[in-house]
């Protein structure tokens, strides 16, 4: 029995070896946690999604059996109902919070973010062509970008913003002041809230929108807020450096989309399948389930491996190469079911003007090292990279 969490591997492109070893044991098998709890551990894409759509499997951490929570003490399980976001919350809870965030994060409201989305990007690219033709896509493009996506989102007023984004970005960069930058955004967060009236089409008037509704109270809809700018800037940081240096990695690809950039909506697609930048998913069965010949019982923990689950190669064929042309938007990068991430949209549309803009503006963008010696956080969690230097002929 393999023990879990697994390191991910510093190869940047490939499964986590642990994944693939409890994957070749079939779509369902049990990994071993801390204080000796034995969890499933799902890797078949098809069982994968269909849990994830299971309102048997709950995704509330103080339930007895949750994945992790073994050995936490009443006052530790007191605390993490307090804090819990609406993503940790099961119905009717979970859905009086997600219509609140919905209306700013629908398919129509992300597009009239994207002009803005583009300018910020432009003026981006324009700094890297002025200060080229050598620069690192991590501190120019990746840190930058989601802080920017995250002001849009969150409706931050205009005079905000440089202190806002700064602290977004410290919060998922600085190691040792990390936690100091998202307790400020915590009380800055708290106090905008508060101004405002719930008129507005940005996330924060969003969630105050549904202060008088009696699920919703002040605390969850800050946790909620906070949630979704962790969630929102570490995976799309994430996906950004590592869908880049995916993509130049792979020279056909990145000639391919030169060639075409109409395609980059189906490369996001294909790369947020192919990296799985984020890690399991943890639910724990508040009944018996029944899958691919094994019984789940009541209490039990389960991890569902998107990662795994993306590779599956019954539903992906070649599922460890990356191939542009490929339709892989049924991918569970994002979940699947009523907790499907809410901010999928606007995470789609930040990568593809990243791309598209890369493409059209710096089509002979290369890597300035060979790919093999750029590191990988191969630890636990986000798969990352915190270095992507490239270069480029100047025009």
């Amino acid at each position: 029995m393999a023990d879990f969490p697994m390191p991910r591997g510093t190869c940047p492109f490939g499964q986590h070896p642990g994944y693939a070893e409890a994957a070749a044991q079939g779509p369902l098998t049990k990994v071993s946690m801390a204080h000796g709890q034995i969890v499933w551990f799902v890797a078949g894409y098809a069982e994968t999604r269909a849990l994830f759509a299971d309102s048997r499997l709950s995704v509330d951490r103080t339930n007895p059996g949750y994945p992790g929570s073994a050995g936490a003490t009443a006052e530790q399980l007191a605390n993490m109902a307090e804090t819990q976001s609406f993503n940790q919350l099961d119905d009717p809870e979970h859905a009086a919070y997600r219509r609140l965030a919905i209306p700013s994060l629908t398919v129509r409201r992300v597009k009239e973010l994207r002009p803005a989305l583009q300018s910020a990007v432009d003026a981006i690219v324009d700094d890297l062509l002025v200060a080229g033709p050598v620069a690192d896509l991590v501190p120019a493009l990746a840190v930058p970008l989601p802080s920017i996506m995250l002001s849009l989102l969150y409706g931050i007023p205009a005079e905000d913003r440089p202190y806002f984004e700064q602290r977004v970005r410290q919060a998922a960069t600085d190691r040792r002041f990390g936690g100091r930058a998202l307790s400020e955004l915590s009380s800055y967060l708290d106090r905008l809230l508060e101004s405002k009236d719930g008129d507005g089409a940005d996330l924060l008037s969003g969630l105050m929108s549904g202060r008088r509704a009696d699920l919703v109270t002040q605390r969850r809809v800050l946790n909620l807020a906070l949630q979704t700018l962790v969630a929102g800037n570490e995976s799309t940081l994430s996906m950004l450096a590592m869908g880049l240096l995916s993509l130049l990695a792979h020279r056909n690809q990145w000639t391919a989309l030169v060639a075409d950039p109409s395609r980059v909506p189906a490369a996001v697609e294909e790369l947020l399948r192919y990296l799985s930048v984020a890690d399991s998913v943890p639910r724990v069965a508040l009944s018996d389930v029944e899958i691919a010949g094994e019984v789940i019982r009541a209490g039990d923990g389960v991890l569902l491996a998107t990662p795994a689950a993306n590779r599956d190669p019954q539903t992906f064929a070649d599922p460890n190469q990356l191939d542009i042309t490929r339709s892989a938007r049924h991918h569970v990068a994002f979940g699947y079911g009523i907790h499907q991430c809410v901010g999928q949209n606007l995470a789609r549309a930040t990568l593809e003007i990243a791309i598209t803009t890369l493409v059209t503006r710096i089509p002979d963008l290369h890597l300035a090292v060979p790919a093999e010696e750029i590191q990988i956080d191969g630890g636990v969690g986000v798969h990352r990279t915190t270095r992507l230097p490239v270069t480029w002929t100047p025009q």
